[in-house]
């Protein structure tokens, strides 16, 4: 096995763990868009003035670009030409949304690198640290957006509070099983590797006859 093919299966097999790096990432991404989601849909329920006004901005500067996907009238994908999503098809969408943001979020690691090196390793317990203060923030939001909201949801405040906490805590264990994994992978990548052998174990001198 000569010493290029050596560096090639090296390189390839340490691009191929650095991708499964980032297919992990995107639950964390999903949980995040998920909560940060619900946070803003409860924020425009209960500052319903404040939010249509808000999203009705955002319709008008959506409208000056018809490049972006238009929405309107697909409900009815035989009669109005939109779109349909059955079971499979919501799992196809997944299945490609994944695969697609983790090579995106992949090429842009490379692209990181090649421009300002490798980046310096981060501990796993100071990665969860810093996820601690987002989790804290959107906790607080929903208590503010709750608390100080013109809207009143059925069930007590130690209901919601327990619900509000239970999603943070969700995303926080999510956000912990991401960073677990890229912490591995770090490691994995920052261990040296050991030299393949020159030559099989087979290819030993030959033995001398005896008479």
């Amino acid at each position: 096995m000569t010493s290029d093919f050596r560096d090639i299966v090296r390189t390839v097999l340490a691009l191929f763990i650095d991708w499964v790096r980032w297919t992990q990432f995107v639950p964390m991404l999903m949980a995040w868009a998920f909560i940060l989601l619900a946070l803003g849909l409860m924020a425009l329920v209960n500052f319903q003035e404040q939010g249509f006004t808000v999203v009705e901005r955002l319709v008008i500067l959506w409208d000056r670009y018809p490049w972006l996907p238009r929405l309107d009238g697909a409900v009815d994908s035989t009669e109005t030409g939109g779109l349909t999503l059955n079971d499979e098809g919501f799992r196809q969408v997944v299945v490609t949304g994944w695969a697609g943001i983790s090579v995106v979020l992949f090429l842009l690691s490379l692209l990181r690198q090649a421009i300002f090196g490798p980046g310096e390793l981060v501990p796993f317990t100071r990665k969860l640290r810093r996820t601690l203060l987002p989790v804290g923030l959107v906790w607080l939001g929903f208590v503010g957006t709750y608390v100080f909201g013109s809207e009143t949801f059925q069930g007590g405040p130690v209901i919601w509070l327990f619900g509000f906490t239970a999603a943070c805590a969700l995303v926080l264990a999510v956000s912990a099983y991401s960073l677990g994994v890229s912490s591995l992978v770090d490691h994995v990548l920052a261990t040296p590797a050991r030299p393949l052998p020159e030559s099989s174990p087979l290819d030993a001198a030959p033995l001398s006859r005896q008479d």
